[in-house]
């Protein structure tokens, strides 16, 4: 998979969960993320790695006038990206909401699964993905890597 996998609904491409050096991007690159755990390429495209609190309306760093700061200075974050995520994020309902949509075409829903619990492994496929009671299949957003879209789905 190449670095681009989706577009998330703020409008920010997604990436993969990978630094450019072929490490976890959040933990490796996190002294460039800012507060919405997002940070640009050397040409200045921002984007994710992981699914945000910022992409929920109501999240106390979003702003459409202001930047969102530094990781750093954000509480909690520094320290745990992922759990700041998790402490970030409000809805629980339909999976936490679509967050994205993949380049194949499918989407990415949040990190809740059917009972408002964070996804278990053994709920997705090694892609990230699960197919849904309507059938319809998906990708979701999990407290791990490779967080959103890992391979292209459906996948054993």
């Amino acid at each position: 998979m190449n670095t681009a996998s989706g577009i998330a609904v703020t409008g920010a491409q997604i990436f993969n969960g990978l630094s450019g050096d072929g490490k976890d991007a959040v933990e490796y690159e996190k002294m460039t993320l800012d507060a919405c755990l997002t940070h640009p390429t050397p040409f200045g495209l921002f984007h994710y790695h992981s699914w945000s609190p910022c992409i929920l309306k109501r999240f106390k760093e979003t702003s459409k006038t202001q930047s969102p700061g530094s990781c750093r200075e954000a509480r909690g974050c520094w320290r745990n990206p992922i759990q700041y995520n998790e402490d970030g994020w409000r809805s629980r309902r339909n999976f936490g909401g679509m967050v994205g949509m993949a380049k194949d075409g499918h989407p990415i829903y949040g990190p809740y699964n059917e009972n408002g619990e964070l996804w278990l492994c053994s709920e997705h496929d090694v892609c990230n993905g699960r197919f849904f009671k309507n059938g319809s299949y998906g990708y979701v957003s999990t407290n791990t890597h490779p967080y959103m879209v890992g391979c292209w789905g459906p996948a054993a």
